[in-house]
């Protein structure tokens, strides 16, 4: 009899906060057991995350070169953890981890870094920019800032996601389970402009699924929001477009009129 009890409890549990209780737990265990700069393209992301902190949005020159300054223990200690192969027999160790995260920020020592094609968009570096800052005042080292950025895009996705299966009006379950799968929380779990995108690009599915359900018509008010998702969605990282498009599944019949 329990055992029934304890099922009729768990359903009584809604999708979006079982989602956020699986996704915390295991996203901060991704956090620290994904050795530092090993997610791809992770120092890079870094970088730009680090230069927006700072308050900085265009890119510096130095020398006719473009790029920006950072500070050379930052990029030294980035340098010394990449290139570690995937291999059983070679692996980034603990210790070395440990004593890396011994070495401080010291953001008086600068080096520049050069950059040719950069392009700060700042949206998708909100999230990891302001953890940076945070962990800045606990602990002021390149791998601990690392881990704070991770931190905070982390919460950005649950954030985001946590609505999205809210509102999505059926297959929540299949929403979360989609969400928390080990690409998606591992993306979520680095500082990227993937995981953002990631998470409203859910949002976005969820609300015009919610929209093509509506019980009433849909009026400005909803299509100035669906355009305004769209834009952010833009800004946060290049090539799909076509995500746009998924209103189309939604008839002229429901809305409030056909300029809509």
């Amino acid at each position: 009899m329990k055992k029934f009890d304890i099922i009729k409890d768990f359903d009584k549990i809604s999708p979006e906060y079982l989602f956020a209780v699986i996704g915390l737990i295991f996203g901060l265990f991704l956090i620290y057991a994904n050795p530092p700069f090993q997610s791809n393209d992770e120092d890079r992301h870094f970088y730009l995350a680090y230069h927006l902190s700072q308050g900085n949005l265009e890119p510096q020159v130095s020398q006719n070169k473009t790029g920006m300054f950072l500070p050379a223990n930052l990029f030294n200690i980035s340098g010394s953890l990449q290139g570690i192969r995937y291999s059983e027999t070679v692996k980034l160790s603990r210790k070395r981890i440990d004593e890396q995260k011994q070495i401080p920020l010291n953001e008086d020592s600068k080096m520049f870094y050069e950059h040719p094609n950069f392009s700060l968009n700042p949206l998708p570096y909100i999230p990891s920019a302001i953890g940076i800052n945070i962990g800045k005042m606990l602990d002021d080292n390149p791998i601990s800032l690392l881990w704070a950025g991770r931190t905070a895009n982390l919460f950005i996705y649950l954030i985001i996601v946590f609505f999205a299966i809210r509102l999505i009006p059926f297959q929540k379950y299949a929403l979360m389970l989609f969400a928390l799968t080990p690409m998606a929380l591992f993306q979520a779990s680095s500082i990227t402009y993937d995981s953002p995108m990631l998470a409203v690009s859910m949002f976005i599915v969820a609300l015009v699924l919610h929209y093509n359900f509506l019980d009433k018509k849909i009026g400005l008010t909803q299509v100035l929001i669906f355009i305004g998702l769209i834009v952010l969605h833009r800004f946060l990282k290049e090539g799909y477009f076509l995500i746009p498009f998924f209103i189309l599944i939604i008839p002229i019949s429901k809305y409030e009129n056909k300029k809509l």
